[in-house]
């Protein structure tokens, strides 16, 4: 898939999902099922199809744009990922990074 605008995710339920969201019919040209990966900017995340993303947009939380150094209406290369034979015989490396999404107000 070419170039797609980045736009918010539909609403803060899917934000939190941790995916970003395609319109239907941009879904399914990435081919059959529900969820699929997509490689963005050398990041790999799960793709799911949501009626109020705009053709030709990919919706995305604000950790994803901050990530990917994008910000809305920017352009991004949205790509089926598909592995290496390094990442499919199990080669792969994890960084985990961890902060809060929602801070709570102080009292």
């Amino acid at each position: 898939m070419p170039q797609m605008r980045v736009s918010n995710s539909p609403n803060q339920e899917c934000a939190l999902t941790n995916c970003a969201f395609l319109a239907d019919a941009d879904r399914s040209l990435l081919g059959p099922g529900g969820d699929v990966y997509v490689e963005m900017g050398g990041y790999v995340l799960t793709a799911r199809a949501d009626r109020r993303v705009e053709p030709g947009c990919v919706a995305l939380n604000s950790i994803h744009r901050g990530m990917l150094s994008v910000s809305n209406g920017a352009s991004i290369a949205v790509d089926v990922f598909s592995p290496s034979a390094a990442e499919k015989a199990g080669a792969a490396m994890v960084v985990f990074e961890v902060d809060y999404v929602l801070r709570q107000r102080g009292s």
